[in-house]
Parts: C-alpha cells; structure tokens; sequence
C-alpha cells in the first residue's frame, strides 16, 4: 500500500461525505477549485472529482498526476507540480532555476541550500523554507539525498520527506478551507470499533504499530493523548519522553497529535487540548 496515495485517496471519502451533507465550506472550496482548473462542480460528487479536487489541493494538476508522483516511479521526477512549495510559501526568497542543471550547479556554489521541484522549474531554499512546508531540515535526513529532491526521487528518504509534506498540506488546506471538524467527525469510530483497533495496536500500554489508516490511527491518537497531563505544558523534550513510554517513533506521534488537534504548539511549547 502506498501511504501517500492513501492520504489522497481518505480525504477523497471524506470531501464526498462532506459534499453529500451540503457542508458549506466544502462547497465553497469545490467551486474554487473548479474555476481554478475550468472544471465544471458535479451535481453529485462522485469519488472521481472528489480525488482530483484533493489531488488539485495538494499541488497536483489531478488525481492521475497526483497517483503517478507520489508512486516514486515517474518518469519525470521534476514535474511534482506544486507539492513541494504551497500556497502560504510566497513570502520565502528563494532562487528559481528553469533548468535542473542550473540548479544543481549553484547548490555546489552554496552549500546547505536545498532544492526542489516546482512545476516544470526548480528552486533553492534556505531551512527556514523547508521546515514551513512542514519537512525536518535534520542534516541526517538530506545530507543523505545531497539536499536535491529531484535527483532522490522515489527514495527512503524522499518518502518520508513526502509524508511530511502531505500532512503539512492538511494543515494549510483541509483544517482552514476544508473543515477540520468535519473531518474529524467523519473518521468518527463508535466504542465497539474503537476498543477493536485498540485490541489489534495496542499491548502492555505500548502502541504496537502505528496504523496507517486514517480512521485508526485516530483512535489510536486519542488514546495516546489521554495519557498526556492536561495541563502542563511540554518542551519537545519532554513531550518525547512523555511519547517514547507508548511508540519510538516520537517524531511522527508528536506531529499527529499537532496535526489532528490533540495538542497545539506555539513558541516550541506543546499543549494538550481539550
């Protein structure tokens, strides 16, 4: 199963369901998007559109090209459209290359600077760029990749960075434009389906593996985040100590619980919500 598609593909459902309902701000998006891209609103949404308009959201021209990107085995490893830059990224001065060459050869004259894909140009970032769109600037992580996004593509690493970026995009687009609300209410799970997601991932109070899908790794989430004081406010430290009790993994569990509006941060200080 391919994670990212996946994402896509859940937010996909649930935009259908919200449309269904006549939810309002899912309306107002829709008829954004469409005249955005030309397309005409289906008078009932099929799961077709509500792909593509997800697909469009999230930087990609449609579903088709959003499926053949995020699979890591395109043929043209630069054309992730607008994935890797976003909507709230204009205030960032970066350099922007026509040619990919160009590009790699003034990274070589600055090192550090990262670069990425954008339509069919490329850009220079500084950190500051790359931790807006929501991916760690862990040297770790791109020293490993050389900091180039195209040459990597289909990689580990890439992977992960592409995660990250994709739930970074449910932040810019789905909680603000979307309705986090609703979202949340329609990957709702009834206690009986909740005890058994916890059954399956949960054992000794450690979080087995976490799961991929949206709906449960929600449960999943919201039992984590009832181990997790009220009120006292957290370093990232101390909140991974807090989250490496349940899962090792405390990078992508401190995300979530951020993402999915378990716990807000502000100024580098995590804190339960309510």
């Amino acid at each position: 199963m391919n994670v990212l598609t996946e994402e896509i593909k859940t937010r996909a459902r649930v935009l259908q369901k919200q449309l269904q309902r006549q939810h309002s701000a899912s309306i107002k998006r829709v008829r954004i998007l469409c005249r955005r891209r030309n397309w005409s609103p289906e008078t009932e949404p099929s799961h077709s559109q509500c792909l593509n308009l997800i697909a469009a959201d999230t930087g990609f021209r449609d579903w088709e090209h959003a499926r053949c990107a995020l699979s890591g085995q395109a043929t043209d490893p630069g054309d992730m459209g607008a994935f890797w830059y976003g909507e709230h990224a204009a205030g960032f001065t970066n350099l922007w290359f026509s040619g990919y060459a160009e590009a790699r050869h003034q990274q070589a004259l600055q090192p550090g600077m990262f670069l990425l894909p954008y339509a069919r140009q490329f850009v220079l970032a500084e950190a500051s760029f790359v931790k807006h769109l929501g991916m760690t600037d862990d040297d770790a992580v791109w020293s490993a990749i050389q900091y180039d996004l195209v040459a990597a593509y289909g990689s580990q690493a890439w992977q992960t960075l592409a995660q990250q970026r994709l739930q970074q995009t449910r932040l810019e687009h789905w909680e603000s434009q979307w309705n986090w609300q609703a979202d949340q209410q329609a990957l709702h799970s009834d206690e009986q389906t909740s005890a058994q997601i916890l059954k399956n991932f949960v054992a000794d109070e450690r979080i087995q593996k976490i799961p991929q899908q949206r709906k449960k790794r929600l449960v999943i989430l919201r039992w984590l985040a009832a181990q997790i004081s009220m009120d006292m406010p957290y370093s990232e430290i101390a909140l991974n100590q807090v989250l490496s009790r349940y899962h090792d993994d405390v990078a992508t569990l401190r995300r979530e619980l951020v993402v999915h509006g378990l716990m807000q941060r502000e100024n580098g200080i995590y804190r339960k919500l309510r």
